[in-house]
């Protein structure tokens, strides 16, 4: 009877950290600013540059919404594109302003995933750009507007948790019935 008891804790344990596993593998890495499709970040750009990369690295994704989102200086929304990523890889956003090229200045590029935000990266164009520390450029960085719930790692944590107690609760009410029936 005990070797039978032991069987499902050790099964429900491997389950815990396979979940685990799965909901902590998919991540964005490595966010960065670029002038080229897949290049190495650059944080400024010269005076009268029409097009930049958001260049990131995603993991075991399934199906996963990620946003992009480009503030300027004063915390207008330049640019915002959605898209949906499954696998792992390497994504280049081309980014352009609506006014042909980015005006001088401090720029804040938020990345969402699954409506949370995963990253800022700040920015400049032009040689006599305002630094992006300045309070507008900070305040870019916050996150607009967040969708109501948990993070899926606190999900996936919380199912752990769950999943422990019940096979607690299996294993004390199986030990209680073996104690009244000997």
């Amino acid at each position: 009877m005990r070797r039978f008891m032991f069987w499902p804790i050790i099964v429900a344990f491997c389950f815990s950290i396979l979940l685990g596993g799965i909901a902590m593998a998919q991540e964005i890495a490595n966010p960065r600013m670029s002038d080229a499709p897949e290049g190495p970040s650059v944080p400024q750009f010269p005076s009268g540059t029409s097009v930049v990369y958001l260049v990131f690295d995603y993991a075991n994704m399934q199906d996963e919404e990620v946003t992009t989102r480009v503030y300027n200086n004063v915390g207008d929304i330049l640019f915002e594109e959605t898209k949906k990523y499954t696998g792992s890889g390497t994504e280049s956003v081309a980014i352009s302003p609506p006014t042909g090229v980015f005006a001088d200045g401090a720029y804040a590029t938020n990345l969402y995933r699954g409506g949370y935000l995963n990253s800022t990266t700040l920015w400049e164009v032009g040689e006599a750009a305002p630094s992006v520390a300045t309070p507008a450029a900070r305040a870019t960085a916050e996150p607009v507007a967040r969708k109501q719930g948990l993070p899926p790692t606190i999900l996936a944590a919380g199912m752990i948790v769950l999943l422990l107690l019940s096979v607690f609760v299996f294993w004390a009410v199986r030990r209680a019935l073996a104690a009244g029936k000997g």
